[in-house]
């Protein structure tokens, strides 16, 4: 088994490929058809890269955006009452509100004493 079987079959698949690709009266040959297919492949694989290069870019834009904007370190509370209505995000089953009395009480008496004009 030399060179010569090797290429009598690489010949033989080769003259059967050149015909089968060679169209008829009327029909587009393989090539051609393959062609086609790889030119709607490449349309869908443009879509697709146009939809993430968009998405990409907004998500950057969204990520400069809260890297950029300053960070709030208190949040104003318009009554005492904000103590007793908590948010429950981020909390653990079974975790209960801290004793805030000391805190009740401060803001009671600067709501007292903003009642009375001397705040």
């Amino acid at each position: 088994m030399g060179m010569v079987f090797y290429g009598s079959i690489a010949a033989a698949i080769g003259t059967g490929l050149f015909f089968k690709m060679q169209p008829e009266d009327g029909e587009t040959s393989l090539t051609q058809k393959f062609r086609r297919w790889h030119a709607a492949y490449n349309e869908t694989w443009d879509e697709r890269n146009n939809l993430h290069a968009k998405l990409t870019e907004k998500a950057a834009v969204d990520k400069a955006l809260f890297y950029d904007t300053r960070h709030v370190r208190t949040i104003p509370l318009r009554n005492a009452e904000t103590f007793n209505s908590f948010a429950p995000w981020n909390q653990e089953v079974g975790w209960t509100q801290g004793n805030l009395e000391e805190v009740k009480a401060h803001y009671w008496a600067a709501h007292a004493d903003r009642k009375n004009g001397s705040f």
